[in-house]
C-alpha cells in the first residue's frame, strides 16, 4: 500500500514539473509578429499615417540621402518616409497571463535632418517617452530601450507614435522589437510545485504511520 502512494506521489510531482515547464515554455515563446520586419513589409502590425518598411540603404544611396550604414540590407519600420504626417502610430495585440511580466526590447534612431521628433512606446499602461533630432549616420544612432509591464491577463497593445512636422526631414526608424518573460518565473513555478507535493507526501506518510 505505501509503495502505491509513493508511486502517486512521484507520478504527481512529475506532472507538476512537467505543467510547470510546459506553461513556462509556452509563456517564453514569442508573442510579437514580424518584431525584425525582414518580411519588408509591416505583416502583423497596424499602421496610421505615414508608416513603411524599408531597408537601411534607401537612405544611402546617392539618390536619396547619402547616409551611412553598413547594413544595407536590414529591414526596419520607417516613420516619416522623409514627408511626415505630424502623427504616425505602429502597433500590435499580444495575450498576456495575469500576474506575469513582460518585457519589451526594441531597438530605435532618429535619422535625416536637424528637425526634432517625439517617440512615445507604450504598453500596458507604462509608457517611455524619447525625443531626437536626425543624424546622418545611422549605426551610431541606434538607441536600445526595455519596458517592461505586469500582465492583466487581458490583450495589451504595443504601441509606437511619432509626432513631428508635415515637412520634417527626420525619420524615425525601429527595429528587433520583441516581448519575452524573464525564467525565473518558469523556475518559481517548478519550485512551487515541488514544495506542494513534498508537504502533501510528508502529510501521507503521517497519515500511515498513525493507522
Amino acid at each position: 500500500m505505501r509503495c502505491k502512494i509513493r508511486w502517486t506521489m512521484l507520478a504527481a510531482i512529475a506532472g507538476a514539473c512537467a505543467a510547470s515547464l510546459s506553461a513556462g515554455a509556452a509563456l517564453a515563446a514569442p508573442v510579437i509578429q514580424n518584431g525584425d520586419f525582414e518580411t519588408g513589409d509591416l505583416t502583423g502590425w497596424t499602421a496610421s499615417g505615414v508608416v513603411g518598411a524599408d531597408p537601411e540603404g534607401v537612405y544611402a544611396g546617392p539618390s536619396c540621402c547619402g547616409f551611412t550604414t553598413s547594413h544595407p540590407d536590414n529591414e526596419v519600420a520607417v516613420f516619416g518616409g522623409g514627408v511626415g504626417s505630424g502623427d504616425e502610430v505602429l502597433s500590435q495585440d499580444f495575450a498576456t497571463e495575469l500576474g506575469v511580466t513582460y518585457t519589451i526590447n526594441y531597438d530605435f534612431a532618429f535619422i535625416g535632418g536637424g528637425a526634432l521628433n517625439f517617440l512615445d512606446v507604450s504598453a500596458g499602461g507604462v509608457t517611455h517617452n524619447f525625443q531626437g533630432a536626425g543624424s546622418t549616420d545611422i549605426d551610431t544612432s541606434y538607441m536600445h530601450d526595455v519596458l517592461s509591464f505586469v500582465g492583466d491577463g487581458n490583450v495589451a497593445t504595443v504601441s509606437f507614435e511619432v509626432f513631428d512636422g508635415p515637412a520634417d526631414s527626420t525619420d524615425t526608424i525601429l527595429d528587433n522589437v520583441r516581448v519575452s518573460v524573464p525564467e525565473p518565473a518558469t523556475w518559481a513555478l517548478m519550485i512551487t510545485g515541488f514544495g506542494l507535493a513534498g508537504v502533501a507526501l510528508r502529510r501521507r506518510r503521517g497519515a500511515l504511520v498513525r493507522a
